[in-house]
């Protein structure tokens, strides 16, 4: 199997398991099905556009902190697997 994105995936874990939420809640939040959050958690994909703007929202809301921070957060794990992928 292969991991595409292991920052993200981890730092998506790292958000489930600090903040207690389910996989669940947050696939009907997206409205997206539980196999998807399972590829995002397993670093199989990133998001789409459009979901990744509302997995913040979602992971915002949960952590009552404001959507902005939570957006540079999530963009730098993504930006980290950008790096190691085009290994400059």
């Amino acid at each position: 199997m292969t991991c595409r994105a292991p920052n993200f995936s981890q730092w998506l874990c790292r958000q489930y398991r600090k903040y207690k939420f389910k996989y669940a809640t947050l696939a009907f939040y997206l409205d997206v099905s539980p196999q998807c959050i399972d590829s995002y958690a397993n670093g199989r994909a990133h998001p789409q556009i459009m979901k990744f703007y509302r997995l913040v929202e979602f992971l915002a809301d949960t952590r009552n902190e404001p959507y902005e921070l939570v957006l540079l957060e999530a963009m730098e794990s993504i930006r980290k697997d950008y790096v190691q992928t085009k290994k400059f």
